[in-house]
């Protein structure tokens, strides 16, 4: 029986974190999968990337589902070269989930190192006077 992409998880990556990517070992990224895309150039490596994430677990990587299904088949033998015509497609706007957050995250990270910068330099200021 095949484990769906989706029941694959690393153990130190929050299941949160992880939904529409699937785990596979930085050995096969590197010796499979990546040869694999670039067979079709640039353009595949680039498309590679932008469906590529690192993982907690520094023996792993994270890839779309997407990636993982078409790499799947021929990283099991079955599959043949990488279908070029998959470039052509609508690009990805973003990878999933990460869009939503970053922003905010990013604007909450940079008001709050603001407001101790403000507060360390009216106490500064205070104590001078």
């Amino acid at each position: 029986m095949a484990q769906s992409p989706s029941a694959l998880r690393s153990g130190l990556d929050p299941e949160r974190d992880t939904q529409g990517w699937v785990p596979i070992a930085r050995e096969h990224y590197n010796t499979s999968l990546i040869p694999w895309v670039s067979s079709a150039g640039k353009a595949g490596l680039q498309w590679l990337e932008a469906r590529t994430r690192p993982s907690a677990d520094p023996r792993l990587i994270l890839v779309t589902a997407e990636v993982y299904a078409l790499w799947k088949d021929h990283a099991l033998g079955a599959g043949g070269p990488f279908p070029k015509e998959v470039l052509k497609q609508r690009p990805m706007a973003s990878p999933p989930d990460e869009a939503k957050d970053s922003g905010w995250r990013a604007a909450m990270v940079l008001l709050g190192l603001l407001v101790l910068a403000l507060l360390a330099i009216g106490l500064i200021a205070a104590l001078h006077h």
